[in-house]
C-alpha cells in the first residue's frame, strides 16, 4: 500500500522472487493472482458523492509523494523480474481502479512497452 505520505506498507509478506507462492496470495484479479503482484494506494475516489450514485467516483487523487513511491516501486521491481508485465486492475477486471490509466502513466516514466499491456 503507498500511503498519502508516499510511504511504502506491505501488507502480506512476500520473499520477492519470481513465484506467488500461497502464503503470498493477496487475491487482488481473479484468474491472476497465482502470477501477480499487487499495488494498492490509498485514494483513488471522489471526495463528493452525488445523491444518485451508489459509491464515490472514480477520480485520480494521487499525491506528489504516491506517485513518486509508485514509480520507484515499479522501475525497482522491473529491475529485480525483468519480464513483468505492469497492468492496472481496471485493464483485467471491469473495475475503476487505480482510477488513472496505468498503461499511460507507465509511458510517461519511460518504461519500455515491452513491460506495458
Amino acid at each position: 500500500m503507498i500511503h498519502l505520505d508516499g510511504r511504502l506498507e506491505n501488507l502480506v509478506p512476500y520473499d520477492q522472487d519470481d513465484l506467488v507462492e500461497l502464503w503470498e496470495l493477496t487475491n487482488g484479479v481473479r484468474g491472476h493472482n497465482s502470477h501477480s503482484r499487487h499495488v494498492v494506494y490509498v485514494g483513488g475516489a471522489s471526495k463528493h458523492k452525488p445523491a444518485d450514485f451508489k459509491h464515490y467516483p472514480p477520480k485520480d487523487t494521487r499525491t506528489d509523494e504516491q506517485r513518486k513511491s509508485l514509480e520507484t516501486y515499479v522501475k525497482y521491481t522491473i529491475l529485480r523480474h525483468p519480464d513483468i508485465i505492469v497492468v492496472g486492475h481496471n485493464q483485467l477486471a471491469n473495475k475503476a481502479c487505480p482510477s488513472f490509466d496505468v498503461p499511460n502513466w507507465l509511458r510517461s516514466i519511460g518504461i519500455d512497452e515491452k513491460h506495458i499491456l
